[in-house]
């Protein structure tokens, strides 16, 4: 019973730092939020998150969308998905882009920098491949 309460105390916290790292890149945005900021049906939308076009995770039972995604468009993160390695999950997928690139900022906030989108399709390319920098 002990192992039980450990292994849920620890998927809870793992939930918790995984809220916590998609809410510190901004807040956060309901499905029809999304909808309204875009101007597109829920049902685009839903099939462009499941294409990777648009960057979304499951928590209590919603999706929610990162906002930092919105900027100037969203080109970019269909391309940058396209070279992560067949089979990423979503929520690596999430972590990648969430996460900071050699402690600088962290691709979800340069996917709108035209400069930067060759690092972070290097990047992508060796993403989760052990011993790959």
């Amino acid at each position: 019973m002990a192992l039980v309460n450990q292994v849920n105390s620890a998927f809870i916290a793992g939930q918790r730092r995984f809220r916590e790292l998609l809410e510190s890149r901004g807040p956060l945005l309901s499905l029809s939020k999304v909808a309204y900021l875009i101007n597109a049906a829920e049902s685009e939308i839903m099939i462009a998150v499941v294409s990777r076009r648009i960057l979304a995770a499951q928590l209590d039972g919603e999706l929610q969308f990162p906002s930092a995604q919105f900027g100037l468009g969203l080109s970019n993160v269909f391309q940058i998905c396209q070279e992560l390695p067949l089979g990423t999950s979503d929520k690596d997928i999430l972590l990648f882009f969430l996460s900071s690139l050699d402690g600088g900022a962290p691709p979800i906030e340069l996917i709108h920098d035209p400069e930067k989108v060759p690092l972070l399709l290097a990047r992508a390319r060796s993403y989760l491949i052990q011993g790959e920098v």
